[in-house]
């Protein structure tokens, strides 16, 4: 039987050690890094044989290829902080600011929509009901909050922006 078992054990692991080792060789593929450099190496290899001032091409390569989507991916991840700690601080009674709030406020919902197929999804599917109930408020909250007709995902995006924007002139310095 712990043979048996221990087989099946290293049967498993040799799987998924197959499977992280093949994931590692697709990312890490000479041929498939260079054919996704192709086109800059290409336009270098143009440059250089015309002769051309590279620097103008070279700051447009690093700002669509490196630049922008570290921007992209910065805002991502800054924009759900931003409206959890909006919706903290500005929604009505406070039923963000800490856990036993929101809970209250769920259990109120529930409570004023008087719905059975709600309290049975409520009890058998919490986290899911929660999630959905959460997602919606955001929704709510990011339609009704807005500040002098800017919708407020723009307002926290662009603070968010402007915070990027003045560190990535520092490092060009």
């Amino acid at each position: 039987f712990r043979a048996d078992f221990k087989l099946h054990i290293c049967g498993f692991a040799v799987k998924q050690y197959e499977e992280m080792e093949e994931r590692f060789r697709k990312r890490n593929d000479p041929l498939e890094q260079l054919e996704k450099e192709k086109a800059a190496y290409c336009q270098n290899f143009k440059d250089i044989y015309q002769e051309k001032d590279q620097t103008k091409q070279r700051a447009e390569l690093f700002w669509g290829n490196c630049l922008i989507p570290a921007i992209i991916q910065a805002v991502d991840g800054k924009l759900g902080l931003g409206i959890v700690e909006h919706m903290r601080h500005h929604c009505k009674g406070g039923k963000f600011l800490y856990r036993k709030n929101f809970q209250v406020a769920l259990m109120l919902h529930l409570k004023e929509r008087d719905s059975f197929d709600e309290y049975y999804r409520y009890i058998n599917h919490t986290v899911s009901f929660e999630k959905e109930w959460l997602e919606e408020q955001v929704k709510q909250h990011c339609a009704a909050a807005n500040n002098e007709h800017v919708p407020l995902l723009c307002s926290l995006a662009l603070d968010i922006l402007q915070g990027i924007i003045i560190r990535v002139r520092e490092a060009l310095k």
